[in-house]
Parts: C-alpha cells; structure tokens; sequence
C-alpha cells in the first residue's frame, strides 16, 4: 500500500530577514512578527504583505554622540504575551540607554514603555503564563524579572558565568533551586511542557537533552551549601603553591607569584 503525504511548496516571499531574533505570530495566527536589523516587521503571512514596521523613535537619541554615525542596535529577540493580548517584548543587542527591552502593541503600533536595567545586549525574553511578569536575560549574565502593568523591575537574579542564553519561566520563585550539569557545551535553547513535568535544552555539542522531575524530593538549603563546597574547593585549587615547588616550566616560582612556560 502506497501512502500518500502532503507536499509543501514555496507560496510567498515575505522580504529580506536580517536579523536571528526568532519570529513570532500574533494570537491570531494571522500575522508574523519578525526582526529586521533595529526595526521589528509585521508581516500578513496569507497575503504575504508588510503590515507595519516598529522602529523606535528615538533610536538616534539612543546612539553615542561621539559616534553618530555608528550602526543601531539589532533586535536580538522577540516574544509576545500570553492570551489575548497584542503587547509583545522586544530586546536589543545593546546596553544603551532607550534601547534595552521596549513593549510594543500591535494594534496601535506604538511603544508602551522602555524597560532600562542591563548593562549589555538583552539575549532572551519571556512572558510569565499570565503575562503580569517579563524575564529578560542579557549579555551581562544578569535575569531581570519586571512587573509590566508597575513598568519597573523586581527582581535581579545573578549567579551565572556568561550570557543567558535562553530561559524558560516555569514557577515564581526567583531562588536558584538546582544545577543540572551534563552538557559539553553552550546551553543555546530550552523548552517546558506544558504540564511542566519535563523540559528540553539544546547545546553547542550536538546533543538535545531531556531532563523529567522525579519524585525524589531535594532540599534547597543542601544544595546552596553544595554549591558553596565546589567553589570553595575550586579556590583552594586555584590558590598559587608554596614557593621552591618545581613547575613545569622548569623553573621556580616565587610565593604568590605565577610562573607560565
């Protein structure tokens, strides 16, 4: 028995995508939201047209003085509220003021407000289920939770060594519960189920990885002081040798100096 399969063809060509900010829909379904260098484009996607494009208005402001002739900053991710709602978040790949996190509504195409707390490029954005709170993470390894409706931030969440790469907003604690290592690489993407009992990373080292809850319960209190044992250890092994030690240069190395080959 031959079984027959659905084909997909090219049907239309939207334009030029210049930016990897990922796309969006609306709620709709109708609409496709994407990046284009600092500006956000709204396509139709059944009429394969250009509805509006969202470009800040004040992004000279936002430039340096000095260097007024410097590129804007790109759009660098897109997400869009839960529910019926047309607001969606958009971050930009600069630490500059006015041009950090900006919530936009698609209905009357304008910025509702700027959210202003990193110091570098916001690198991933996430709406809470009820779409009350946003998560933005950035290149300067910080997670800020905001309130949308009071416009201000509540919460600067730090602990992680390099840029945030991708998160997920599951519960609302905003307390580090557990590491879970097992990559050999960058953490680039994440998922959640939606009954929350699973969630899926994607790595730089070719590996998707599946990570279920179990029923075995853990204390928070046990893993901080777990996670303060590694780091003092790894001091200790960081700390320079007493002096007269042979290195492997071949030579001596003075107390609290560094000898290097």
């Amino acid at each position: 028995m031959v079984k027959a399969y659905l084909r997909y063809e090219p049907a239309a060509t939207f334009g030029i995508i210049t930016s990897g900010a990922q796309p969006c829909y609306d709620t709709s379904g109708k609409l496709l939201i994407t990046a284009a260098l600092e500006s956000v484009v709204v396509w139709n996607i059944k009429q394969a047209s250009q509805v509006a494009v969202l470009t800040p208005s004040n992004s000279s402001e936002a430039s340096s003085s000095t260097a007024s002739s410097k590129a804007q900053p790109e759009v660098t991710c897109i997400t869009r509220a839960p529910g019926s709602s047309a607001l969606i978040a958009v971050g930009y790949g600069d630490g500059s003021p006015g041009l950090q996190v900006r919530l936009w509504d698609l209905t009357s195409k304008d910025c509702l407000v700027t959210l202003q707390g990193h110091k570098s490029g916001v690198s991933c954005l996430r709406f809470s289920a009820d779409g009350a709170l946003l998560a933005s993470g950035s290149k300067d390894t910080d997670l800020v939770v905001w309130d949308v409706a009071g416009e201000a931030g509540l919460f600067r969440l730090r602990g992680h060594k390099d840029q945030i790469t991708a998160l997920c907003v599951v519960w609302v604690r905003f307390e580090l519960l557990l590491e879970l290592p097992g990559h050999h690489g960058e953490v680039w993407c994440c998922a959640v189920s939606s009954r929350g009992d699973f969630f899926v990373t994607g790595s730089h080292d070719r590996s998707l990885r599946r990570w279920q809850r179990s029923a075995e319960s853990f204390f928070v209190e046990e893993e901080k002081e777990k996670r303060l044992e590694s780091l003092f250890e790894a001091d200790l092994e960081q700390q320079p040798q007493p002096g007269g030690e042979r290195q492997p240069g071949g030579g001596e190395a003075e107390q609290g100096g560094v000898a290097s080959a």
